[in-house]
């Protein structure tokens, strides 16, 4: 009777021993560096919406698991600086992420003349290099949300660490000459503004890097697809490098991301087959 109870003493020492062990290598070790906010906010650019499983395959994702940052994606499709600004003022989940955040990777301005629903003529305008009232109408209302949005960011976290992305133009021939004047319009606004208010932030050069690159461009023929949000991971870890905000240069990929055909998606196979050829061509891109 008493060896049955020295093997069951036994057996229960061991148990606490384990649970000790293994309870002591999960506590938190309250001298471990704690890790670094990372935060991506503006547009579709930023959301990844050129890879379907934007959550592994974005580059701010690709970003967030080569350097070991906590992660948090805000962006959306077609925001515009309008949205933007009222994103940082008016929602409460927004502000609480730009307080905890130690980097922002912000990506914004192209949208307010795609989506605008004057942009018809607007491109019209610009394809024989004219700035249309409504353009010049646009440019003003996005440099002044710009200044603003920056302002807001700065009055919520001081020592925030802003990466502003220079906008990619995707598009080729008539069409790419008016969207090349858009995107420089607004990346020009971006350069301006740092050299108004020197140190800001620090500028990440999407467009320098992407454009006359179809390669990296999606089938919908706006949006990086996978190797393109590679690249942009690059240059933003090569920048966080520079900074001393980060260790690694090359993404670690953790997800082989999944192209999409947005047309297809949106219009069904015949129908979105029909208007991504007609949308390819005119973009000049491969309509194949």
């Amino acid at each position: 009777m008493k060896t049955g109870k020295r093997w069951i003493s036994a057996i229960l020492a061991l148990v606490m021993l384990f649970t000790f062990t293994f309870s002591a290598a999960g506590a938190q070790d309250p001298e471990a560096p704690a890790k670094t906010n990372y935060l991506l906010m503006g547009d579709s650019i930023a959301e990844g919406f050129g890879v379907r499983n934007s959550d592994e395959a974005s580059y701010g994702a690709i970003v967030a698991h080569t350097d070991g940052f906590n992660y948090n994606n805000i962006a959306r499709t077609a925001r515009t600086t309008t949205g933007l600004l009222n994103q940082i003022t008016g929602d409460e989940y927004a502000r609480a992420l730009i307080t905890q955040a130690d980097i922002i990777s912000l990506s914004i301005g192209g949208n307010d003349y795609f989506t605008d629903e004057g942009v018809v003529g607007i491109a019209a305008g610009l394809v024989f290099g004219i700035e249309t009232p409504r353009f010049k109408e646009l440019t003003a209302q996005m440099k002044v949300n710009f200044e603003k949005i920056i302002g807001e960011i700065y009055a919520l976290n001081p020592d925030v660490v802003i990466l502003a992305q220079t906008v990619l133009c995707s598009w080729y021939g008539f069409l790419g000459d008016a969207y090349m004047h858009g995107t420089q319009t607004v990346n020009d606004m971006i350069y301006g503004y740092l050299e108004d208010h020197p140190g800001a932030y620090e500028i990440v050069d999407v467009a320098g890097a992407l454009n006359g690159h179809k390669e990296y461009i999606a089938r919908d023929t706006v949006h990086p697809n996978t190797q393109g949000n590679i690249v942009i991971a690059r240059l933003v870890l090569e920048k966080l490098k520079e900074l001393g905000l980060g260790e690694k240069t090359e993404p670690e990929i953790i997800a082989d991301g999944v192209e999409f055909d947005y047309y297809v998606d949106m219009y069904g196979e015949f129908g979105g087959k029909i208007i991504g050829f007609i949308v390819r061509l005119a973009t000049g891109h491969n309509p194949f």
